[in-house]
This record gives C-alpha cells, sequence and structure tokens, in this order.
C-alpha cells in the first residue's frame, strides 16, 4: 500500500483510490464499450442535474465533437440517507439516548453506504450504456466513453463553451439517469469541465496571501503593545504600537487556558485536509519545534496520505500553518495529512473527506478549503455543484455517527466574496462550513501579554489606512477602508438546524422576515493576520539553492479552524480518548456556562478603538509602505458583532474551561 518515508509515515494510495472499493466490498470491472443503443430508450428518466448557470452568459460555441472523449463520476446515494440523516442527529443529541454511541467505520458502511445490489445496478447500466470504468469507491463510480455514449447514457446535451478565454464543455441540458437508477445516483460530476480548471480547492486565507499586500514583519512586537510607534502619527488619541510579530505555541497555550490543565491531546487523532503538500512539510514543522523549544513529532506520529500525482509545492505555507497549529495547541494528538485531488469524486475536498470518514482516520478533523470555485477564486455556497453538496452533506453524517467532529474555516472576507460587496446585498457564505453538520470557525483578533496572559479578542474585521507620504498623518480618515475579516453570516441554502433555534437571536438568522436560516460562525478562535501565529516554513530559492527555511506571521480562519480542531483533540483526551462525534450541539449547549468569551467590537470600553500598525510589502511592485489597522470593525464587513451569539465569532472563543465541559466532565 505504501512506503515508510524517512521523514514520517507516507501512505501512496492505490492508482486513483480504487482500494476504496475493497473497503465497501465492492468491485468493478469493465467490459469494453459496449453499445450505445441499450441505453437509448429513456421515456423515464429521472433528473440529477441541471445546465451550469454561467453558460446562460457564456460565448456559445456549438455542440461538443461526438467522437471526443468525456468522464463522468456518477455520485451514489447508499442503501439510506434518511436513515443516516436521522442516526447523525440521535447520536450527536446531549438529550438523546443515543448520545455519542457511535458506529466504526465498516458499521456505517454496511449500514449506509452503497450496497452490493446497487452497485450491482449501476454497474450493469454504465456496461450496457458502452461506458467504461476508470475509477471506483464505496460512494461513486466514475466512467468513460465518447460524447455520444455519455449524452444517451445521461439524456443531455453537451455543447462547447468559451470562458475566460477557454473553450469548454458543458451540460446545455439537464442531465438524468433512467427512473430505476432514481434512489441510487443522485448526481453526476465531471461533464462540467470549467470546474475542471479548478481542481484543487481553494484555501480560505488564499486570496490574502496571493493578491493582497503582505507584512514585513522588520519591526514587530514579541507581545502585543511591546514596540511603540512613537515616530508614526497617534490614532484615537494614542501612540501605536507595532503589530505582534506571530504568537509562539507557547502563547497560544498559555491565552486559551491550556497551560495548566495537563491536556496535551494524547490519545487524540486529528485529521487535516488538503489538496496539496509540501515535501518539508515534517521537516519545517520539526525545526519549528526545536526554534520554539517545542517537541519534535515522534516517529510515526504524523501520517501523510497521498493520492498517486498529488500536487506538492515547496513553500506552501498554508499546510504548515494547519500542522505547526493543530500541534502547538495539542503536541500528543496523532495527526494525518489528507490530501484529496479529485480524481474520485469530481471535488478534492470531498475526496480527502471520504478518505478520512471512509477508514475512521481521526476523532477530530479540520479543513481551510472550500467547495464550489469559481475562476478568480470566489466561492459561494449558492454556486456550488447540488450533487457534491448532497455527497459532501452525507459524507458529514458519516463522520457523524462515527463520532468524527469536523471543522471547516468560515472565510476571510467578512460578510463579502473575498472582500467584495455581494452583487445581490447579501453576505456570501462558502461551503461547507455553511452546512447545518460541520462546525463553521470564525475568525478573532488576540491581544495577548508580556507574561503570556490573555489580554482581549475583537472579532476579526480589520480597516486600514495608509501612512501619508509626509510622514505626519494617515492617508485616510480613521479608521479607512475595510481589509480583511472572518466570514459569516447567513445562509441562503440551509434552514436553521434545531442546535441554533434558540441560541442565535431572530434578527440574525431571518434578516428578512423570513423562515430562519443556519447561520454562521459556530465558535472563534485568533485568525487575524497581523496577531496570528508564527509560522516555519522552507520557501524555494531565488538562485536554485535547496529550500530555505524562514518564519513568518500568518493567520487567517485557515489558522481558527486547526486551533479549535486541537482544542477538541483535548477535550477527547479529558473524556477519556471517547470521540465527541459531531460537535455543534454539545457547543450550542454550553452557551452561558463560562466555557466561551464573548466577544465584542469594543473590548477596552464602548467608545475605544484598537490599533496597531505594521510594516507592509505590495508583492507585485514590492513597494514597501506602513498601514495603521483598526480592528472590530464589523459594520464595515458587512456583519454583526455584539453581546452573545453573532455572525462574527459565533458564540465567541474559548476558555480555560471548554475542554472539560465539552467532554462533558
Amino acid at each position: 500500500m505504501g512506503s515508510r518515508h524517512p521523514d514520517g509515515d507516507i501512505i501512496l494510495r492505490k492508482s486513483r483510490w480504487l482500494a476504496l472499493a475493497a473497503v465497501a466490498g465492492l468491485a468493478f470491472t469493465a467490459t469494453g464499450e459496449g453499445t450505445a443503443g441499450a441505453a437509448t430508450d429513456m421515456t423515464q428518466r429521472a433528473v440529477v442535474g441541471n445546465p451550469p448557470p454561467w453558460t446562460a452568459s457564456a460565448e456559445h460555441l456549438g455542440h461538443a465533437d461526438p467522437g471526443g472523449t468525456l468522464e463522468a463520476t456518477m455520485l451514489l446515494a447508499g442503501q439510506d440517507p434518511a436513515g443516516l440523516a436521522r442516526h447523525a442527529q440521535e447520536v450527536s443529541d446531549p438529550h438523546s439516548p443515543s448520545y455519542r454511541h457511535f458506529l466504526t467505520a465498516q458499521q456505517a458502511l454496511d449500514r449506509y453506504g452503497t450496497s452490493h445490489v446497487q452497485w450491482e445496478r449501476v454497474t450493469k447500466w454504465a456496461r450496457a450504456a458502452g461506458l467504461k470504468a476508470t475509477v471506483s469507491g464505496p460512494h461513486s463510480i466514475s466512467v468513460r466513453g465518447n460524447t455520444s455514449r455519455i449524452e444517451a447514457a445521461f439524456g443531455t446535451r453537451i455543447d462547447k463553451y468559451r470562458v475566460d478565454g477557454r473553450t469548454v464543455r458543458a451540460p446545455a441540458r439537464s442531465v438524468s439517469v433512467p427512473h430505476s437508477l432514481a434512489g441510487d445516483v443522485f448526481g453526476i460530476t465531471g461533464l462540467d469541465t470549467r470546474r475542471l480548471a479548478h481542481p484543487m480547492s481553494v484555501h480560505k486565507n488564499a486570496p490574502s496571501t496571493t493578491n493582497a499586500p503582505s507584512t514585513t514583519g522588520s519591526k514587530c512586537s514579541s507581545f502585543y503593545g511591546e514596540k511603540p510607534a512613537a515616530n508614526l502619527p497617534k490614532a484615537y488619541g494614542r501612540t501605536v504600537s507595532w503589530e505582534p510579530c506571530g504568537y509562539t505555541p507557547a502563547q497560544i497555550r498559555s491565552a486559551y487556558g491550556i497551560k495548566g490543565t495537563g491536556l496535551t491531546g494524547k490519545g487524540a487523532k486529528v485529521a487535516i485536509l488538503a489538496a496539496l503538500v509540501s515535501p518539508t512539510l515534517l521537516k519545517d514543522a520539526n525545526t519549528y519545534a526545536a526554534h520554539h523549544g517545542e517537541q519534535p513529532f515522534a516517529p510515526g506520529q504524523l501520517t501523510m496520505r497521498l493520492p498517486q500525482g498529488a500536487p506538492q509545492v515547496v513553500g506552501d505555507d498554508e499546510g504548515a500553518m494547519d500542522l505547526e497549529a493543530v500541534h502547538a495547541v495539542a503536541p500528543d494528538a496523532a495527526v494525518t495529512f489528507d490530501v484529496g485531488t479529485g480524481d474520485v469524486t469530481g471535488n478534492a475536498v470531498l475526496d480527502a473527506l471520504t478518505d478520512v470518514v471512509d477508514h475512521r482516520l481521526a476523532d477530530v478533523l479540520t479543513s481551510s478549503y472550500v467547495e464550489g470555485v469559481l475562476p478568480g477564486g470566489q466561492q459561494d455556497e449558492d454556486r456550488v455543484d447540488p450533487a457534491i453538496v448532497k455527497a459532501t452533506e452525507q459524507s458529514l453524517q458519516q463522520a457523524a455517527v462515527e463520532g468524527i467532529s469536523t471543522n471547516f474555516s468560515s472565510g476571510d472576507g467578512g460578510g463579502f466574496h473575498d472582500g467584495n460587496a455581494s452583487p445581490h446585498g447579501t453576505p456570501q457564505l462558502e461551503y461547507p462550513s455553511s452546512s447545518p453538520w460541520t462546525t463553521a470557525v470564525g475568525g478573532t483578533s488576540l491581544a495577548i501579554g508580556a507574561k503570556n496572559e490573555y489580554e482581549w479578542e475583537t472579532g476579526w474585521e480589520s480597516d486600514a489606512s495608509k501612512l501619508a507620504a509626509d510622514g505626519k498623518s494617515w492617508a485616510q480618515p480613521l479608521p479607512g477602508t475595510f481589509s480583511a475579516g472572518a466570514g459569516g453570516g447567513v445562509s441562503t441554502v440551509f434552514a436553521q438546524p434545531a442546535y441554533q433555534r434558540n441560541a442565535v437571536p431572530v434578527a440574525l438568522s431571518s434578516p428578512d422576515g423570513k423562515k430562519p436560516m443556519r447561520t454562521m460562525p459556530d465558535i472563534a478562535a485568533v485568525g487575524d493576520f497581523h496577531t496570528g501565529i508564527r509560522v516555519g516554513v522552507s520557501h524555494p530559492s531565488a538562485t536554485g539553492q535547496k529550500p530555505q527555511y524562514r518564519e513568518q506571521s500568518d493567520g487567517g480562519t485557515s489558522l481558527s479552524s486547526p486551533l479549535i480542531a486541537g482544542m477538541e483533540a483535548l477535550a477527547v483526551q479529558a473524556a477519556g480518548g471517547k470521540s465527541l462525534g459531531f460537535a455543534n450541539p454539545a457547543l450550542y449547549a454550553l452557551q452561558g456556562t463560562g466555557a466561551y468569551r464573548d466577544i465584542t467590537d469594543h473590548p477596552s470600553g464602548a467608545h475605544e478603538k484598537e490599533s496597531f500598525a505594521a510594516e507592509m510589502v505590495n508583492p507585485r511592485t514590492q513597494e514597501k509602505y506602513t498601514q495603521l489597522f483598526t480592528l472590530g470593525q464589523s459594520a464595515d464587513s458587512g456583519l454583526v458583532s455584539g453581546p452573545g451569539y453573532d455572525t462574527v465569532t459565533g458564540l465567541g472563543s474559548p476558555t480555560g474551561n471548554f475542554f472539560k465541559a465539552l467532554a462533558g466532565k
């Protein structure tokens, strides 16, 4: 199956995850191309997909080449989708007699996965339609055929379109399967090749790290407020300080009340979902640990599950941050770094998620990646392929019945599209974090004092203003314009789950006065890029030498989610190694118990504003300049911050009481 790597345990998954079929006791062997005629009598059809919305405005180039080759993935519904959802709710409800009585992965697959009868029915039809199998797994079957066979099999027409300078293919009519398969196949992916232009789902903080200026860190503070910027203009009547250099693991543990608990995550397992991996990941994490007096990964403590062809990128600070953040909070937890490519289901997030769930690889899962990627890096929950959403919801429900806690970061654009105002005037949520079956993790700005003590947090929503050319004033009237902040808001797709019913104000869950909807985030931890964590990662050398290790401050809700995952690993340890399962019902039940800090925009007083300065660099022009950041600007982010639940930090950030309270101790 794999081999041991000098840097740790790496599992190289078999070609395109064909091994997954064996897990479910299923197999699919293609029998040649067959004939299309067997699939053409389709008077009774079940629609499982529609033309992508973007085709309505794209340049239409006509019918695709009938002889061209296409590949499609059939997403399988399993034996009892409704029963799976009920079971997931029962084991997650603190008031249910089934609370935290979980199934093994094999029991879950046997009860709710694709049955042998379903498998045979779908594969027999595919063979008769002249389609050839390429990939198989417990939840999907990928097939290949020429355009004519694909069109006949799925009752559609495949046309060509010109989009963003590229020629792509997509269904011009609804996609369907015979009614006899309506209970077996609920969606088809792969026919829309525009989506395939972005096979790796986008990391939450990618827009900020790739398109926006970054800090130089040349005048930073080792703790909040350490270095006054006496040469800069005052802000809000006070001398400002330089931003933190990035907090260390010891500072994070102390600020969140972990120090002194004796909790290290021992016996817990955490999975990190990713769409690429740095070849120096483990080496960098151990170098980072040594630099900060932390323990390195023990042999076998980190496992990397990599499909063939998994993208490897030197200098991937995002994967490094995920791993180093989990290890900072839960240094004894076992970690699996799982890379998805989209080869199995047509979506990288779903690939990695199903691998973790089908093999029950973790007690806690974290991901900083999203689905529904569009050109330009935009994400929006209502633009995600409905078939992918349905498959992801089932995988998250399967995680719940197996006792896996799942966490997804809420995004870094406030209530907007990566910092841009919504086209229809409502906050833009990202998926899967908007799912009612996962914990959406928002972000805060965090002040840690000289003795590593917690000073305060605000919701991470920052405005910024440049230093004027003469150095005597701030160029824009303070607080400036919106810079970045944690994502949140109200779903337009998912109804309000029961656990939010008495916790989320109606004014937030139903801003239009209609049906209450899923509101996010659920919980928060530090995410501000400028009050984040120090991250160690090797970067490519400009001279062609070996990659050079260096440290930098990093953040985003991509930091918040792995921090919360690490804290949940501590709760697993506090529970005696027993899994917690889907955490949201328990998280909301802890409201008002002292498990959270209630985060507002004004931690130092109703009329006080917190701000700091940072030296910045534009990555495109290399221009260096100074900028003032004003914190807690939720109104400018399109979100709401205030006492109790809010759309910036949810229930709040964890206190030292959180870990045992979540464990039920």
